[in-house]
């Protein structure tokens, strides 16, 4: 009786402005889904408790895991082997957001497992990139290549350019992060050779600028600008707005080191978010 006198206490302390209207459509989109929950069918219930862990996914981690296990659970009660899979990888990125790495582990690699049953090879490939992200935020380093390099392996023989794009940004940022530049400019370089073979815009701008930076980290700032223009008229290609003007203000900085102030000037007019 006193829980359930204190929970609208607890639930406005929690959604205090200026969170307020936020987390009052929250609830009501919780509210919803519990009241789906109890009536849906079994193959169902493991959907609706996922929507649910998506609704806490950024801001309330505990109350995720909380739905994310109840959506396992309901998974393997409807023996449903895409979601038990889908659902193991949810959790390791829960844990790894919560820190607990080694119960992340524990789950993408369950979940590989499964994938490699039924054959999910898109889904084991980012699975690799999962794990590759885990062993750099432990410092294991040399693990994290590893991994990185089996899922840019994967997703190349899958020509799939979204998922190489987001692996080629890990590995690059862990090889900045340890001070060895020139190793991420050659997996970018490489990649450059794949996508010239199969063109993916947006992944090839987040390519170019990756150069563009760093080149400019090395002083190298001819190169830089060169990509960085290459990185905002791929942004540009596919109306990626907000990638666009982050590429346009890096660019901007490398015109005026450039001695470019004209040039410099005019493309900041140009920029919008």
């Amino acid at each position: 009786m006193l829980l359930s006198r204190l929970r609208p206490v607890f639930a406005f302390i929690l959604c205090a402005w200026p969170g307020f209207i936020f987390c009052q459509n929250n609830r009501s989109a919780v509210d919803s889904l519990l009241t789906k929950v109890a009536t849906a069918k079994l193959k169902d219930k493991s959907y609706l408790y996922d929507e649910l862990t998506l609704k806490f996914y950024r801001k309330q981690t505990d109350s995720a895991i909380k739905y994310g296990k109840l959506t396992l659970a309901w998974a393997y009660k409807a023996n449903d082997s895409v979601n038990i899979a889908y659902a193991h990888s949810r959790m390791g990125v829960l844990y790894k957001n919560k820190g607990l790495f080694d119960s992340s582990l524990v789950h993408y690699f369950r979940s590989i497992k499964i994938q490699q049953k039924n054959g999910f090879k898109n889904g084991i490939a980012a699975n690799y990139n999962n794990i590759g992200t885990v062993y750099k935020l432990r410092g294991q380093y040399d693990k994290a290549v590893w991994y990185y390099h089996k899922a840019i392996n994967m997703f190349t023989g899958l020509k799939d350019g979204s998922g190489l794009n987001q692996v080629l940004q890990n590995i690059a940022e862990l090889y900045i992060e340890i001070g060895e530049e020139e190793k991420a400019r050659k997996e970018f370089e490489t990649a450059a050779v794949y996508f010239k073979k199969h063109p993916h815009k947006a992944a090839e701008g987040f390519l170019y600028a990756g150069l563009g930076q760093i080149y400019a980290r090395q002083k190298k700032y001819r190169l830089a600008e060169r990509y960085m223009k290459q990185a905002a008229q791929m942004f540009e290609a596919v109306a990626a707005n907000t990638d666009l003007a982050h590429a346009q203000i890096e660019l901007s900085k490398i015109l005026l080191i450039n001695q470019k102030k004209g040039s410099a000037d005019s493309l900041i007019k140009k920029i919008q978010f």
